[in-house]
């Protein structure tokens, strides 16, 4: 009713999570919009598990997949496609074999959907303003409506996502 009509896509589904968690629950919008990301990561739990399982059949096989992926490689800039294909048969084979899935793998790119939408929502709600947001928030930060004034928010998101990628990730801990 306030002009927020997004169609049938994420930004639209999002808008009806956020909607309904704020009326039903009757919480402040903060605490709405808390609480949206958490069901929405709840929601996409099971793609995450089935990523990390996949992850973790992936990490079993590697110490006979990576010495192929490097013959590929050689093999690739020496321009033998057929010697190539042979060697991308084998990893599969490998592959199938341990019940690795590649494409389980990209699963959870599904949150950027998600995330893209809530930003699109966010904003286009703090335009408006819907009634509330300015005086919805919590502590340093009661006015939905206008950006952080002391940094916290951004800081603490940076932090946070430095954190778990430097704990969780792989590729930065060799």
């Amino acid at each position: 009713s306030l002009g927020l009509d997004y169609g049938n896509g994420p930004t639209a589904c999002i808008e009806w999570v956020l909607e309904h968690t704020h009326v039903y629950c009757g919480t402040p919008w903060w605490a709405s919009i808390a609480l949206t990301a958490v069901i929405i990561r709840v929601a996409f739990l099971k793609l995450y598990i089935d990523a990390a399982d996949n992850g973790a059949k992936m990490a079993r096989v590697a110490p006979q997949t990576k010495p192929l992926h490097a013959k590929m490689m050689d093999l690739q800039r020496a321009g033998d496609q057929g010697a190539v294909m042979a060697v991308r048969r084998d990893i599969q084979v490998i592959n199938a074999r341990a019940g690795v899935k590649m494409w389980k793998s990209m699963l959870p790119m599904v949150q950027m959907f998600t995330g893209y939408g809530t930003f699109v929502l966010l904003r286009a709600m703090a335009k408006l303003p819907v009634p509330g947001l300015e005086t919805g928030g919590a502590l340093w930060f009661q006015n939905l409506t206008i950006p952080d004034p002391y940094f916290i928010l951004p800081l603490a998101a940076a932090g946070v996502l430095h954190t778990v990628l430097r704990v969780r990730s792989p590729f930065l801990h060799p």
